[in-house]
């Protein structure tokens, strides 16, 4: 898988999303559309990961909801600095609703695809439905409420 990015000269993950290094856990957007209100982007899971456990070798797949929540942060910083020309803004996860997992673990060496879809905006609120597949299987989904915030804040 390419990064949509990095083909383009857009830059990087890094660039769109207010995130330490230690907590990024996207590895890069494979497509967006801000007609549709959706981006697709994946995650190369590994032992460096911070949600990694050693006892599974992998991560639990709870954890999807947040690769889906860093998905929407993309998206929304691709939509500031693309169609808006300002920096991207800092994010918060408000609630999770209807998380599904099929499977408990995801295993170190496998790739999770991330797509994510705007349902309702509202000012600085937001509702996304997310899902996370690995081998083509749904593993993660869930319904995420999310708010931008509107002061400089940074990690």
């Amino acid at each position: 898988m390419k990064c949509y990015l990095k083909q383009n000269n857009l830059g990087s993950v890094e660039d769109y999303i207010k995130h330490t290094k230690d907590w990024s856990i996207l590895d890069g957007v494979l497509s967006f559309d801000f007609n549709k209100k959706e981006i697709t982007c994946f995650a190369n899971i590994d032992a460096e990961s911070v949600f990694y456990e050693t006892e599974y070798d992998g991560i639990y797949s709870y954890t999807g909801f947040e690769f889906i929540a860093q998905a929407c942060g993309v998206y929304y910083g691709l939509e500031a600095r693309l169609v808006h020309r300002q920096q991207p803004k800092f994010g918060f996860v408000l609630r999770v609703n209807n998380l599904e997992c099929s499977e408990m673990i995801i295993p170190v060496g496998r790739r999770a695809v991330v797509h994510a879809k705007e349902n309702l905006r509202d000012g600085a609120f937001a509702y996304f439905d997310g899902e996370v597949y690995v081998d083509d299987r749904l593993i993660t989904k869930a319904t995420l409420m999310l708010m931008e915030a509107n002061s400089e804040l940074k990690m």
